[in-house]
């Protein structure tokens, strides 16, 4: 039994792996051709990170959980209106700050495609199919299943830099991004929106008021951006306790996501429970005899 459920961990993990590796290239190699069709470069970003960082997990999500709603294993279904809400104020140490020390501008179709868009087609991919696939349904300890999805976040950023410094800082920037996003992700209950949001509303204060041309930004754009970090953790440790006094993240699920509740009793009683259980006992010639545990 445990070796059927070991072998169904690893095909999950394999095809979701399979999937962002097969997403990750696609966006990159399709980029001439779809610019061949359509001139726009931000409206070109904007079909490839529809078709691709999107509906591409969606449809993988669907094939893997037939009997339940990819949009809700995403956690799409989640309340649009409180993620959106939460993020807002999560971000307005960025938005008040910036608004003293920055010049703003609206670069709308920038906002469209490399701030909506992105950060849908992003958080969709990376936090809600690859992170939550792999940590909720693979099992995969939170380290792993964290440090996989914030290293290859960092990585798909690398072509923002210039040089080797560069470099280095926008994947530092990114990497631990991929961790609170990640984070952020597990603590609200699997709520995309709020990923969703928070990514959405630091990208576009960071276009609207002109920060930086990459990921990494300077000194002040830092600050605030660390203060929106740390609001964000407050509120979300708050939230947990008034929950139910225990964070999503703990320390029975480190290396291995297993329910800290399910005892050898409680394995061998849903063992018991099972048809295929009942069947085999009485094609044996037994009987079966339901008891209230």
């Amino acid at each position: 039994m445990n070796k059927i459920i070991t072998i169904k961990r690893i095909q999950h993990s394999a095809i979701v792996l399979v999937t962002f590796a097969i997403a990750i290239l696609s966006f990159r190699t399709t980029r001439e051709f779809v610019t061949g069709f359509i001139v726009n470069d931000e409206m070109s970003y904007s079909v490839r990170m529809v078709l691709i960082f999107i509906t591409l997990p969606i449809i993988i999500t669907a094939l893997l959980h037939r009997n339940h709603s990819p949009i809700a294993e995403l956690g799409l279904k989640r309340n649009f209106r409180i993620g959106f809400g939460i993020a807002f104020l999560m971000c307005s140490p960025m938005l008040i700050g910036y608004m003293f020390f920055f010049k703003m501008s609206l670069p709308i179709n920038q906002l469209i495609a490399y701030c909506l868009l992105a950060s849908i087609g992003e958080e969709v991919l990376f936090r809600g199919f690859l992170f939550g696939q792999l940590f909720r349904r693979a099992k995969w300890g939170i380290i792993l299943a964290e440090f996989v999805e914030a290293l290859l976040f960092g990585l798909i950023h690398l072509h923002q830099a210039n040089d080797i410094s560069q470099a280095l800082g926008i994947f530092a920037v990114t990497f631990f991004g991929g961790l609170w996003f990640a984070w952020l992700y597990a603590e609200w209950d699997y709520n995309l929106w709020i990923s969703i949001g928070v990514h959405f509303l630091m990208n576009a204060y960071w276009y609207i008021f002109d920060v930086a041309h990459n990921a990494l930004g300077g000194t002040t754009a830092n600050v605030f951006r660390l203060m929106t970090i740390l609001l964000s953790v407050y509120i979300t440790i708050r939230h947990s306790r008034t929950r139910n006094n225990k964070m999503a993240i703990n320390w029975t699920n480190l290396i291995i996501n297993k329910n800290p509740n399910e005892t050898l009793f409680t394995k061998l009683r849903n063992w018991w429970r099972q048809p295929a259980h009942n069947i085999s006992l009485l094609q044996a010639g037994g009987t079966v005899r339901h008891r209230s545990v």
